[in-house]
């Protein structure tokens, strides 16, 4: 998973996803690419904003590098062709490359910071939320959601693991 200073992560929800995500969720073959979803436009296409965090399945990552597309869109991005491009939008543009799409899900979040309440944003079983950049808040946060996990987390299921249907998840939202 990418992580960020100002990203606070909830390690045991990310221990559950992972678990249910393998053993519940995805089949062998399957390739991940998940998190916060965003379309910016036609240009750019869906990605998925790293700020709250990107979970990619390892054997996604592997196929992306043994095509040789991980490769090309470093040269890319350093050569000048995607200079500008973020790292959200460069990934996107690359895995869309071997036929490997986002999928959104409410268990990352993006721009918590622009919620009066805090969790009205960072969801009480999320993943990860961005941006909190005080450390101490981060360590509050953490132990208050690691106490809520001790209690709750054995509730958790593969539907809450599983991506937002395409369909129906919102990618022109922030």
């Amino acid at each position: 998973m990418l992580v960020a200073h100002d990203r606070v992560v909830f390690p045991p929800y990310l221990k559950a996803l992972l678990r249910l995500l393998e053993y519940e969720v995805l089949d062998g073959p399957d390739d991940l690419y998940m998190g916060h979803g965003r379309k910016l436009s036609e240009e750019v296409g869906r990605f998925i904003m790293s700020g709250g965090g990107v979970l990619l399945r390892g054997q996604t990552l592997r196929r992306l590098s043994a095509s040789g597309v991980l490769a090309d869109c470093m040269k890319r991005q350093q050569s000048g062709l995607w200079c500008w491009h973020h790292l959200d939008w460069v990934l996107g543009e690359c895995l869309r490359e071997i036929n490997v799409l986002p999928r959104g899900h409410d268990l990352f979040q993006q721009y918590v910071h622009k919620c009066r309440e805090f969790d009205t944003c960072c969801l009480p079983d999320a993943v990860s939320c961005h941006m909190v950049r005080d450390r101490l808040t981060q360590a509050k946060i953490v132990e208050e959601r690691t106490q809520k996990f001790k209690d709750s987390g054995h509730l958790l299921s593969a539907s809450w693991a599983r991506p937002c249907n395409d369909a129906l998840y919102v990618w022109n939202s922030s």
